[in-house]
């Protein structure tokens, strides 16, 4: 018996296939429609539906599909994290997503200056006196 091998395109709509088979048996299961369901989480039926027969050319990418995948899965309490993670590899075709680079954080801005009173000088107590005297009574003393 011969074996098939599948591209990773076919291997990716199967995934995807399974991933909306799924969808749809948990929601035929609690007996809701997509249109009730919309409702309560807000999204389109249209993409629910979309999540259900595999069509991911609705999304504008990958993120936007995970995203409604995991609200969509969490509300029929199914595994989301697997199926979003498995949703996005067969929708970026296995590759891991780039990741910005960040950008390096600002220099840090010079430290302000910090402006003190300057120590009072130490003046020796016969200069102290001498201070004191009004100018004319210092002549008079040398």
């Amino acid at each position: 018996m011969a074996m098939t091998r599948h591209t990773p395109d076919q291997q990716a709509a199967e995934q995807i296939t399974m991933i909306g088979a799924a969808l749809r048996q948990a929601r035929d299961g609690i007996g809701l429609d997509i249109e009730t369901i919309a409702v309560e989480l807000r999204i389109a039926p249209e993409y629910l539906a979309a999540l259900e027969t595999g069509n991911t050319g609705i999304f504008s990418g990958w993120p936007l599909a995970t995203r409604y995948i995991r609200e969509y899965a969490d509300y029929l309490e199914l595994d989301s994290s697997k199926m979003a993670v498995t949703l996005r590899k067969a929708m970026t075709g296995g590759l891991e997503p780039a990741m910005p680079t960040p950008a390096p954080p600002p220099p840090a801005p010079a430290p302000e200056p910090v402006f003190e009173p300057a120590p009072e000088p130490v003046v020796s107590p016969a200069a102290a006196a001498e201070m004191a005297l009004p100018p004319e009574e210092t002549r008079k003393r040398t």
